[in-house]
């Protein structure tokens, strides 16, 4: 492989991050080599490892500074994570370790999804109770009194679920994308 193939690969395997990024480390990679020179261009190569290998670094490192710098904005939340999970493919690690994160992520996914559905249940039955509350005055002050007070407690303790689970969403979704960029990075200097 020579440089021109190394660099070519390079930019593919870096097509999934923003234009900007892909400029920066192609010019950096570029000086590297100029600096290198064209007499010790296999030994640069062989320094660097495989495409794929820079590629993973590289992306890894761009999944974890994005987290940082992104927050607040939700749709580049979804392209981080798709980035990263692209990273996992890209880098030569075992396919079957990549399918058992996949599944770990999907299932906290799938637990963080029912807990804000039994949250958002709960209000919903916190709503329905309370006006029942005002048809079970009929049978008695107490008894309106009690489907009242019991209403509005199921109805906060629903809201304290689905918000406290919108929360504990972001954060997890936030930590598992430094996780898995941390990962590639160490992955990748190893």
């Amino acid at each position: 492989m020579n440089r021109a193939e190394f660099m070519s690969d390079l930019k593919f395997k870096l097509r999934r991050i923003p234009y900007e990024e892909v400029q920066n480390a192609i010019g950096f990679y570029e000086e590297y080599f100029d600096e290198a020179g064209v007499e010790n261009e296999a030994q640069t190569i062989e320094a660097l490892g495989s495409p794929a290998d820079v590629a993973s670094k590289i992306i890894g490192e761009y999944a974890v500074t994005s987290a940082d710098a992104i927050e607040d904005n939700v749709k580049k939340k979804k392209n981080i994570l798709l980035i990263t999970v692209l990273a996992i493919f890209a880098s030569p690690i075992a396919f079957p370790i990549a399918i058992v994160i996949l599944a770990l992520i999907f299932s906290v996914g799938v637990i963080i999804f029912s807990f804000f559905i039994a949250g958002a249940a709960m209000l919903f039955a916190g709503v329905v109770t309370f006006f029942m509350g005002f048809w079970t005055f009929t049978d008695g002050f107490a008894t309106g009194l009690y489907y009242l007070g019991a209403s509005l407690l199921v109805f906060a303790m629903g809201a304290a679920i689905t918000l406290g689970t919108v929360q504990l969403g972001k954060t997890t979704f936030l930590a598992l994308q430094k996780w898995m960029g941390n990962m590639l990075i160490r992955r990748s200097k190893a």
